[in-house]
This record gives structure tokens, sequence and C-alpha cells, in this order.
């Protein structure tokens, strides 16, 4: 658009006196305000969002959201104007320049300041997210500085214009090189996506480069997806090193490896200094015998007997940390442990993922003990992982229940590995990845070996036929594989029938029948990771809470009990909204009503054009149109309603995981290192934000409930 002349005078109120900058959204103004007697900074978006009703709509919507957050380094504007057919945003002024300016001007920031930036910028998103206000476009150039160093973070709503459903746009909601990469699969994004943009910011701020550099957007778009970055500390190794880790860990590929949340990011950075010495550890309890029945009231039970099983492949990417960690293992029998694979295990790492609310080492192989821990209702901890889960194919599970099977196989999907369910009488995959080139592959090689080496030769024909045995990583009784300390939780299984395998073998017809088995626990409804991840961290609050008793005051224990109590009953209750919601938002009809809204509201044009001219054929169209036109925009706000309760529940979810996991972080600190009344006043206060987002998201969806619903009827 051609910019406005200084001196144009816009709405009556708004004075020009120059051009700030401009980009693909709006021209940024100078301009007096007459109304508030200052100087602010005028946004007039171009007239092609101008010009869109549904744009106007939903930039209301958004200015009114983050007009709710009140944080100093957040700049939100103060309200959105219609001026001589043009749609401006008002807001506060500020003098400096961008991230990405500063940064070329005066080079990568030094440690000092970059921490202070990066707390900073995690504050302003903190309070952007407990107003369920997700920003989906923090980059460099909507980051400000000023010469004293401090960082406003801008442009709240504006990521979500030119009509896009704002859960699965893509380019238009993003930068490349800064959007997450759940954004450009298509995924429904929540609160972590800008950790990630926040991780790609600061590390930028550190290099003056983006971590993904790349020629073209293609190639960053495979950088980003495959996590293909140099690490921080490689790059500075002037920064310290947990502010590094920090920003490493927000630019993890899986939302569920960055941290539990940004309050949980924030709450890192600020305890940056070393941690303080821990006491000496408990001994560890004696191993116990293992029971002949379950203790009266156990929880427990092994895993739902079926006649499934999960095989595990693991992918390529993977391969050469795999490789080191089956090195790291045989070192380990032998005595030896790899220089290059300590820092892996330094206190310093500890500290920063504790910190972070991530498991402490939590590997992909680990989070998939603990997902087999979850289905037989174990503690997180309490299986060892299994050494059959470093071979490159292998079975997870077998002879459990169809949905234990389901479960298990998106857990290992999510943590990284191929798997597919398939039942017991059916031979294994002989690999997930296989097709006709690399079967062609394996008969040349095992002709080969058939003339050099028959035995290798037999093991290939093997697995290509079906009748070779993969390593079983788990079987339904899972009493070989728990860990120490929780061997007292399972007792013996009931007697199971025998179930048919792939071999060819018959039973005999002979065979004296088996007990009859007891019937299988039935399977819990699945939680959905989140919600896992929340009830792990509050499970491992209840841990600390009994190992730390004797040391805290009853009263305040007895605080601290009740309140972690009531932080799960918040967690259980969000997890039900958030299911509740995502059934409703995958029957949506937001983009349908847009789409829709738009050919009325064209049509509305064309018949008022016809109108002007005097060859309007049929004048009782346009009311009926206009009617309709505001039906859909009903139906689309509705839906919208939807989307804002659903990111609310969500971020209030993530930060109600990082605040127990903080609090726990703390219980097990040195004695005189932490005020267990300000754990207490700190989970108190995050139960009582739960309660009140809760209520937030009743009084929002049943509006959108009934709205959409009769959307779905006309439709």
């Amino acid at each position: 658009m051609a910019s406005l002349q200084s001196g144009t005078v816009l709405g009556e109120r708004f004075e020009l006196i120059g051009e700030l900058g401009s980009g693909g959204v709006a021209v940024v103004y100078l301009a007096y305000d007459r109304l508030r007697d200052e100087r602010i900074a005028l946004k007039v978006l171009h007239p092609h969002l101008s010009g869109d009703r549904i744009t106007r709509a939903r930039l209301r919507r958004e200015v009114q959201a983050a007009g709710r957050i009140r944080h100093p380094n957040a700049l939100v504007a103060y309200e959105l104007h219609e001026l001589d057919g043009q749609l401006a945003l008002s807001m506060p002024l500020h003098t400096g320049s961008t991230l990405g300016d500063a940064v070329a001007a005066r080079g990568p920031l030094d440690g000092a300041r970059l921490q202070a930036i990066a707390e900073q910028l995690a504050g302003a998103l903190q309070a952007s997210h407990r107003v369920g206000v997700i920003h989906r476009d923090v980059t460099p150039n909507n980051v400000l500085v000023d010469e004293q160093g401090t960082a406003c973070l801008s442009d709240f709503g504006l990521a979500r214009l030119d009509g896009q459903r704002t859960a699965t746009a893509t380019t238009a909601m993003g930068t490349w090189g800064y959007a997450p990469p759940e954004l450009f699969e298509g995924k429904r994004v929540d609160p972590r996506a800008d950790l990630y943009s926040l991780g790609a910011v600061l590390y930028f701020a550190a290099t003056g480069r983006s971590p993904f550099d790349a020629a073209n957007p293609a190639a960053i778009l495979q950088r980003q997806l495959a996590g293909n970055f140099q690490p921080l500390a490689e790059a500075r190794p002037d920064v310290p090193r947990p502010l590094c880790a920090v920003i490493d860990a927000l630019l993890a590929t899986s939302p569920d490896d960055r941290p539990a949340s940004v309050g949980a990011a924030l709450d890192a950075l600020q305890h940056r200094a070393a941690p303080p010495p821990k006491r000496a550890p408990a001994p560890p309890p004696a191993p116990e015998p293992l029971p002949t029945a379950a203790p009266p009231g156990a929880p427990r039970s092994h895993l739902p007997e079926g006649a499934w099983r999960v095989e595990v492949s693991e992918r390529s990417r993977h391969r050469s940390r795999r490789r080191e960690l089956r090195k790291l293992a045989r070192n380990r029998r032998e005595g030896r442990l790899d220089a290059h694979l300590r820092d892996a295990f330094t206190a310093v790492g500890v500290e920063v993922r504790r910190g972070l609310g991530l498991p402490i080492g939590a590997t992909p192989e680990q989070e998939l003990a603990r997902a087999v821990a979850r289905i037989a209702d174990l503690p997180p901890e309490a299986l060892e992982v299994a050494p059959a889960m470093l071979e490159r194919h292998f079975e997870l599970v077998r002879g459990v229940s169809e949905d234990a099977a389901q479960r298990l196989v998106n857990s290992a999907t999510g943590a990284g590995f191929r798997a597919r369910m398939s039942r017991t009488d059916t031979p294994p995959a002989s690999d997930l990845g296989a097709n006709v080139f690399v079967d062609l592959v394996m008969f040349v090689v095992a002709a080969i070996l058939a003339l050099f080496s028959p035995g290798v030769a037999q093991r290939m024909r093997e697995r290509r036929d079906g009748t070779h045995q993969l390593p079983l990583a788990y079987d339904h009784d899972l009493r070989a594989a728990l860990a120490r300390g929780y061997t007292h939780l399972l007792a013996a299984p009931a007697p199971r029938t025998p179930r048919a395998t792939h071999t060819t073998a018959t039973p005999s017809a002979t065979a004296a029948p088996s007990a009859t088995p007891a019937p299988a626990p039935s399977a819990k409804p699945a939680r959905n990771p989140l919600h896992e991840r929340a009830i792990d961290a509050i499970e491992g609050l209840n841990v600390a809470l009994r190992d730390e008793a004797a040391r805290l005051p009853a009263p305040v224990l007895d605080d601290l009990r009740r309140t972690s109590s009531a932080l799960r009953d918040r967690a259980n209750a969000l997890a039900e909204r958030i299911a509740t919601l995502d059934a409703e938002l995958a029957n949506s009809v937001d983009a349908d009503e847009q789409a829709a809204a738009a050919r009325v509201e064209a049509r509305i044009e064309r018949l008022r054009t016809l109108e002007r001219a005097g060859a309007l054929q049929d004048a009782s169209e346009l009311p009926k149109l206009e009617r309709a036109l505001e039906a859909h925009q009903r139906a689309a706000e509705s839906a919208q309603d939807l989307e804002d309760a659903h990111t609310l529940a969500i971020a209030h979810l993530l930060e109600l995981t990082a605040t127990a996991t903080a609090a726990r972080r703390d219980l097990l600190a040195d004695a005189g290192a932490i005020s267990a009344p300000l754990v207490v006043e700190r989970l108190q206060r995050e139960a009582s934000a739960a309660s009140s987002a809760l209520r937030e998201v009743g009084s929002m969806s049943p509006k959108a409930q009934g709205a959409a619903a009769g959307s779905r009827q006309r439709t």
C-alpha cells in the first residue's frame, strides 16, 4: 500500500508524524494521539486485510484477548480502530529497535544480556499463556530492545490473520526457522510452540543467525524436522552452560521434549546458579521377597492379558545415538565408560533437565519403559529399561490386550520409533521399514552368505520366513523387570491359558487343560500425553513428600498433601475439558463457516453495486444474505471460542505440571535452601489459577457448543 503522508489525520484523532517501518501485515507510523495526548505507534493494516469482514472480526477478538495480558515486557495494543475505511491498531510507542536490527548493528549478545532478555521474554510469554493467548510468531523482528537492554515482545494476535484456520495454517502463521515443526506438519499447536520460537530467537541473539540457517525454506524445514542444529555451547563456548542447555531444550523437535511449560523454562533460567549441595541420599531399601499374593488394597496389576504384541524398530536418524547406547551398555558391563559420554551424566545436565520439568535422563527408551509402567498401573520409574530395547528391532510386549497394544504403539511412535501391533498367532515383521528393494538386497546377501557363513544365512532365512524370534523387552509378567525398591508391587499373575505362537508347531491333543484365567483388569481410558505428564509430576511430588516428611512441620506437611491432592483433581478436570474440546474441535465448522461467509459477503457486495447502478432485480435477496452472513459469523466466532478455551485449558495444565515439578525439586533441595511455606504458597496459587481457568473454560465452551451445533444443523 502507498504510505500515508506526514501530517495526515486519521479519524480526526491520530496525526501521523512519520513512518517507523512496514511488514507483510501493516505499516507502522509514529503518530500523535489527540485523545491520549501522547505519541503512540499506529499500525495501519494493508487494504486486503482491512477490507475483509472476517479478518476484522477475528482481529477484534485477538486484540480483546491480548488486552488481558499484563506484563512490562509485553507490548500489546491499546485498541482496534476503523479510521476512514482503514483498520488500525494503536499501541504504546517503543523507541528501541528490533532485536534483528540490534544484533546486525552491534553483534551477538554477551551472556549477561542474553540471560536478561531470555528471562524478560519468557515472563511475557508466561503472562500471555496464562490468559490463553499463544503468540505464534515470536521472531527477532517482533522483539524490541532499547539501549538499557530491556526487551518487549510485540504483535500479539497478528499471526492469525489472512483468514487462516488458527490451528493448522502454515507459512502464513509463522516464519521459516522460527515457527515450530508441528505447525508445518499441520498439527494443532499449544503453548509449547512459543517455547520453540523463543529458543530460536535466543539462539539468534547469541549467534547472529538462525539455528536452522540454510539456503532456502525447504532446506530450513528439513533441518528443523531433523532437529539438526549446532548446540549453542559449541557455537558460543563463552555462554554459561546451563543457559545453553535451556536454549537447546527449547529447540527440541517434539513438543514433549521441550520444557513442561514456559513457567518451567523461566524457572530454569532464574535458577542459573549452581544448585545447592544435596544431602546424602538415604540408602535404598533392602530387596524384599516377592509376595505370593497381592497386598490387600494394592492398586497394581500386571499388563492386561490378550493376544497382541507390539513390535518396535529404530529409525535411521536415531541409529547413531542408539549405537552409542549399545556401546555404553557394553562398556558398563566391562567396567569402562567412554569419556565423550560422561558429560551426559554431569550434575549440570541433571539439574537443568530437572529445572525444565523434563524427566532426568529421559531417553526414548526410558519413555517406552514409562509407557509400559503406566499400562500396568505402576509408578513411572518402576520398570528398568530392558536390554532388548537397545536392539534395532524388538518386541516391546507380548500377550497383551488390544487396547494396551494400541496405546503402546502410540507411545512408541511419539518417542521416535517405528511401531506396529499384531496378533501373536501371526509371524512378526522382518523389519518395520522393509520394502521390495530391501527384500531383494536381503535375498542377494543371503545367497552370498550361504557360501561363506551358513550360520548367518540361516538366521537371515529365519527372519525372512517369520520363524526368527525377536528379542522381547517385557512379557505379561513384569516382575523380572521391576526396578529396585518396587518389587513388592506385583504379585504372581493369575494362571494363563496357552496361546498359539507364530511357529508351525501345534499343541498336543492330549495336553492337560490349563486353569481358567482370572479376568484381565479392564484397561483405563487412555490419558493424553500432557495429562500423563502432569500426573507423573504430581506423583513425583507425593514421593518427595513421603521422603521429606520427617523434616517438615506437621501443619506444612498437611497443607502440602491437601494442595497436591487439589492439583491432581484440577489436572483431571482440565484433562476432561481438553478431551471434550478435542472432540468438539474435530467437528468444528470454523473453516467452512469462514469460506461460506466470504462467499456470502462477495455476493452482498455485488448486489449492492447493482443496487447503486439501479440494476438490482430482487431487492428481497439482500436482507436474507445479510442475515445469513451474521449467522456464519456467529458460528465462526463460536468455533473460535472452542479454540480459545482449548488453548487456555492446555496452558494451565502445562503450568500445573511445571509447578509440581519445581515443588518436588525444591523439597529435595538442601534443608536451608528453600522455605516449605513458600512451596505451599506456590502450589496453592497454581491450584487457584487452575480453578479459575476451569471456570473460564466452562463459561466459554457452552456458548460455542450451542452455536456450533446450530451451525451443523444448518449445514
